[in-house]
């Protein structure tokens, strides 16, 4: 009798460093993947902000894009002043040609923008996508640390149930009576 209770208390010591050290364990690695996640958005939104905030025009294919214009509409400003001193086109027909230089100037960075305004959609919907995979990995990530956190506890209450069986079973019959017994 004594070696049955002495093998039940011993059970339930081992059972619960083993259980105490997955314990451990598993807050852990909830730790370390919740600190992979805060990199991994860190690291999403520091992008994000990086390229939604920037000026488009500054970029190098943007300015590329408005230099070409700006020397189109200089070769084509010089053939006509040329041709004006030729034909002898008056200042009026000069200024209407300035405007629609200007106008063609517009609708080069009025295109400029556009492509802005597709390129900032695009970036915010990567961002939202990335972020929303993070979401779910963290979820799931919880959902398995408390399914095990679950378990563990089950192990616990039977081992610990097993032990005040054991104990139940060791105190002598006269005794037993003031024990109150738990319903299985």
């Amino acid at each position: 009798m004594w070696k049955t209770f002495f093998n039940a208390a011993s059970n339930v010591a081992n059972q619960g460093v083993s259980l105490w050290k997955k314990n451990q364990m598993l807050d852990k690695q909830l730790m370390l993947q919740n600190n992979y996640v805060k990199n991994q958005l860190n690291n999403a939104t520091s992008m994000f902000n990086r390229e939604y905030y920037k000026n488009y025009l500054d970029t190098p294919s943007a300015q590329n894009m408005l230099k070409r214009v700006r020397e189109q509409l200089g070769e084509q400003n010089r053939a006509m002043r040329n041709s004006a001193v030729v034909t002898g086109a008056t200042p009026q027909a000069m200024a209407a040609r300035q405007r629609v230089d200007n106008k063609a100037l517009d609708s080069a960075v009025g295109t400029l923008a556009t492509a802005d305004a597709q390129n900032k959609q695009h970036i915010l919907d990567n961002y939202e996508k990335r972020r929303n995979q993070l979401n779910d990995y963290l979820q799931g990530g919880a959902m398995n640390y408390y399914k095990q956190k679950m378990n563990l506890e089950s192990e616990r209450y039977a081992g610990l149930s097993q032990f005040i069986k054991a104990f139940y079973d060791f105190v002598p019959n006269d005794i037993r009576e003031d024990i109150p017994v738990l319903e299985q």
